[in-house]
């Protein structure tokens, strides 16, 4: 337990961030009294706020993408970890071993399926149209049995 130093409530040590410089590990002030101080500043300076999400966005725009398609997916950042790490960094149809991997969904219930290169995920939108693809019917075939 620990007592922050803005809101002088008593509140567990998962409450508050991390800070190495720190002798607990843990900074003065709660989570929730960060974020509120984060809050008034962007409101009173709008413009350097927006100018500092244009410059992070620029710089992290790959984690920016990995975020929102987590929170659109309801996936959290643990068990996209845990995707890959079941999958190898490998796509689910092509098997072959990728940086970067999609997550792929069933459109109509939003389901969560496994995750493929881009490659496959776009052969896979194309596949009602063309339904030769065999790789990809026994993807979703194995897919419809679970």
């Amino acid at each position: 337990m620990k007592t922050c130093s803005k809101c002088n409530v008593e509140k567990p040590l998962e409450e508050f961030y991390k800070d190495k410089r720190m002798p607990d590990g843990k900074r003065l002030y709660c989570k929730s009294c960060i974020k509120t101080d984060m809050l008034n500043w962007s409101r009173n300076n709008r413009e350097k706020a927006r100018i500092n999400a244009k410059v992070w966005y620029k710089n992290n725009s790959q984690k920016a993408k990995i975020k929102q398609y987590l929170y659109r997916y309801g996936l959290t950042s643990e068990q996209y970890n845990q995707m890959l790490d079941d999958q190898q960094s490998r796509c689910a149809i092509c098997e072959e071993e990728k940086k970067k991997l999609v997550i792929d969904h069933n459109h109509t219930t939003m389901v969560v399926r496994a995750l493929l290169c881009h490659k496959c995920n776009l052969r896979l939108g194309h596949y009602e149209s063309n339904p030769n693809f065999s790789k990809e019917k026994a993807y979703l075939e194995k897919w419809n049995n679970t």
